[in-house]
């Protein structure tokens, strides 16, 4: 069979215009995508239901609000909100085991109300932590639980609640959270140990420090 002879420069002239052509009806497509899109209504529901909290989301605003009202300052707050969250979800993933437990995982019955749960384990983690406002986290418990229907679901789902509150807090009663250093100690070691001392005695000996003393340490 014999070759066919097809000149360099007409094959591509010939590959070029199918690429031109190609490329035209891709951009056609989209203009026309573009087009239908623009001419399909936008249909918005206009009885949507308003967001709700869940009792995730419900009981971490109560824990900042606890936060703000101790003034707890940020490293004991962020403690406190990962051992209440903490607790929250061994208690919610107990009832199924989706997923692997954090700390510990408690055996209850199927039908276990994961509300109640979370519920009831975040109030006793925040009575814990912040003991002077129980009367507002028992408010909060029962307005929660009212909102769930009575039964042995119920039930288990409090006792799960207390069970897993009850694991968190015994994990982390030893962490030393509650140690706090003196200046005077932080001061040893520290490259700007010099300048704390001396800041530390221009400030009469307390453990406030003007923070402008440190600073000029810096510069």
């Amino acid at each position: 069979m014999k070759p066919i002879n097809i000149p360099f420069a007409a094959f591509l002239s010939g590959f070029l215009h199918h690429s031109r052509r190609e490329a035209w009806l891709r951009a056609g497509t989209r203009r026309l995508l573009g087009l239908a899109c623009l001419a399909t209504p936008l249909v918005l529901p206009l009885n949507a239901a308003p967001a709700q909290a869940d009792e995730i989301t419900y009981w971490n605003g109560v824990m900042l609000d606890a936060i703000r009202g101790g003034a707890t300052p940020p490293p004991r707050a962020s403690r406190g909100l990962a051992m209440m969250h903490t607790a929250m979800y061994d208690a919610v993933n107990s009832v199924g085991k989706n997923h692997q437990a954090y700390n510990q995982s408690f055996i209850t019955i199927s039908s276990a109300s994961r509300e109640a749960a979370a519920a009831q384990a975040a109030h006793d983690v925040l009575v814990s932590l912040y003991p002077s406002q129980q009367a507002t986290f028992d408010n909060n418990l029962n307005s929660r639980l009212s909102l769930i229907g009575g039964g042995a679901g119920k039930t288990a789902g409090i006792n799960l609640g207390q069970s897993s509150a009850q694991s968190i807090l015994a994990l982390r009663a030893n962490d030393n959270s509650n140690l706090v250093r003196p200046v005077a100690q932080l001061a040893a070691g520290h490259p700007l140990g010099h300048q704390l001392r001396f800041c530390l005695s221009r400030s009469g000996g307390t453990s406030v420090i003007d923070i402008s003393c440190l600073c000029d340490g810096i510069q």
